[in-house]
């Protein structure tokens, strides 16, 4: 069984690779999509009536999910003291993880498990970077390659697309990401670390849309609001 799902998810994979040509992000706000190919929505911010009213214009829909512990989601009891290290900064209510505790482990198969079953066709985990900060806990790229192939993995496992957010000095050491969303590479002149990936690249700039001369011509890229309501604007 698990063979079979497998093989249906590498041949839908396959199919949609070239047909992507659109995205849509948003984090809160009225529901808004419109028929683009890609439409991320927080997870726990819409229902699966809204997955479903995207799904039904043909868009494969990816579940935002946090890699790490975020005190205002339904799951926050769950994680033990020992799970939970340092503060995002910037980010209240947010602290990093341990990437090889077992129980956190659990919590993030249940979070992919309780987005297949909002009737996601994927996940999006944010804050797989941790090796850009100090975390309590082993934040060497080794470690966020083994914790990020594992959600990869796990996803899969599923029937779940993975979609890697930012995270670009591991891209070389992961294996089958589906699709690929990063922040403000334009802006950090850092796109070309996505021209080793064979798979649709969605850039997002906050600030402004590059001049379109300077686009990486490799990605679909738009302009949004940090608060991620359902505003956009393509860049061209």
């Amino acid at each position: 069984m698990k063979m079979i799902l497998l093989l249906l998810l590498v041949a839908y994979i396959g199919e949609n690779n070239k047909a992507v040509t659109s995205f849509h992000i948003q984090y809160k706000g009225d529901l808004s999509c419109d028929g683009e190919r890609i439409v991320y929505l927080d997870m726990d911010n819409y229902t699966k009536e809204d997955v479903a009213k995207c799904k039904a214009r043909d868009s494969i829909v990816m579940a935002y999910v946090s890699s790490q512990f975020e005190s205002w989601r339904d799951d926050a009891s769950q994680f033990r003291w020992a799970d939970t290290g340092k503060k995002l900064d910037d980010w209240q209510g947010e602290k990093w993880v341990n990437p090889y505790s077992e129980n956190v482990k659990k919590i993030m198969i249940a979070r992919i498990k309780r987005a297949k079953a909002l009737g996601f066709n994927g996940v999006d985990f944010d804050n797989t970077d941790f090796y850009h900060f100090e975390t309590g806990f082993d934040s060497s790229k080794e470690a966020a390659v083994d914790y990020t192939q594992f959600l990869i993995d796990e996803s899969h496992k599923q029937g779940m697309f993975y979609s890697l957010k930012n995270s670009m000095d591991i891209i070389p050491e992961l294996k089958r990401v589906d699709y690929y969303q990063g922040e403000s590479c334009h802006k950090y002149k850092e796109c070309h670390m996505y021209d080793v990936t064979n798979r649709p690249v969605f850039i997002i700039e906050y600030r402004r849309c590059p001049r379109s001369k300077k686009l990486y011509e490799n990605a679909y890229t738009v302009k949004k609001k940090v608060s991620m309501t359902p505003k956009y604007k393509v860049c061209k």
